[in-house]
């Protein structure tokens, strides 16, 4: 029995080894920025070069938990391009949890006239990009492509399978990480992402939970997809949304992942639409 795990062990680093071997700095191992996302992932981590799916209904959990790991994936330099189509993202909320403005690009839509621009005597300038439909796909591509950038993230509604193609490849020869929010929708399209993670909402009288505190969301990630492992993988979440501290959702299993970050990424005067 020890020699057939071993064996499976052996094919599937082999196989993990083939499908990364053409991604520019594969080698490279992103942390999720959430110690128990991380414990679920072959690597402890994304790879350079992975494009990641966070599907949900709706709320702000996905939002922020992948937002986490686009701050992992500068920390050691290289551009954030925030995919912006509906004018929603907030740069003073973004910059508190630790998003580097100065190497931040925005890709909006022109036709969304009414918070176009977002800044603020403490905010430093941006490069924002005005675009709609196949022109806004072509910069996600040509983001992807860039080996100055080093994530690409923000909301996607459903793809096609020949853009989400274009996009793989993009990032593969880049070594850049795509993280893409989409709604449920999504989660029944065809998919060329190495990682999709599905977040729900959990109800807070769910007694085999601990009660959350006060400020808490609870959320429900379960691992729909990932090369190198199994998936239906399952962790449950805390997030506080004043403070940004995540702990594990279980009794006795709290993470040490403490940040002092805000959570609310959306402009407060923009219309709210779920991520």
């Amino acid at each position: 029995m020890e020699q057939k795990t071993q064996l499976i062990q052996k094919l599937q680093n082999r196989i993990r080894s083939v499908e990364s071997g053409s991604r520019a700095g594969s080698e490279q191992t992103i942390s999720s920025g959430c110690v128990a996302l991380d414990g679920l992932l072959p690597v402890s981590g994304y790879q350079r070069g992975s494009l990641v799916q966070w599907i949900t209904a709706g709320g702000s959990g996905a939002d922020y938990l992948s937002l986490l790991t686009a701050i992992e994936a500068c920390r050691n330099g290289g551009s954030l391009v925030v995919i912006d189509p509906a004018n929603q993202f907030y740069p003073p909320a973004a910059a508190v949890m630790g998003v580097p403005l100065e190497r931040t690009i925005i890709l909006r839509d022109q036709t969304n006239q009414s918070t176009r621009s977002v800044h603020s005597s403490s905010t430093p300038d941006f490069m924002t990009e005005s675009l709609e439909d196949n022109d806004f796909l072509w910069s996600i591509d040509q983001a992807l492509r860039c080996p100055a950038v080093a994530a690409v993230w923000g909301p996607m509604e459903t793809i096609d399978a020949r853009w989400f193609r274009r996009f793989q490849l993009s990032a593969e020869s880049s070594g850049c990480l795509g993280l893409f929010v989409q709604p449920l929708s999504a989660a029944s399209a065809p998919t060329w992402a190495d990682v999709q993670w599905q977040v729900e909402g959990l109800n807070s009288t769910d007694r085999s939970l601990r009660s959350p505190g006060r400020n808490e969301q609870l959320v429900r990630l379960t691992l729909n997809r990932c090369r190198g492992t199994f998936a239906g993988k399952t962790v449950c979440l805390g997030i506080n949304t004043v403070t940004g501290n995540t702990q594990e959702a279980r009794f006795q299993h709290e993470s040490t992942n403490r940040l002092p970050v805000v959570p609310q990424l959306a402009n407060p005067a923009a219309s709210r639409q779920p991520a």
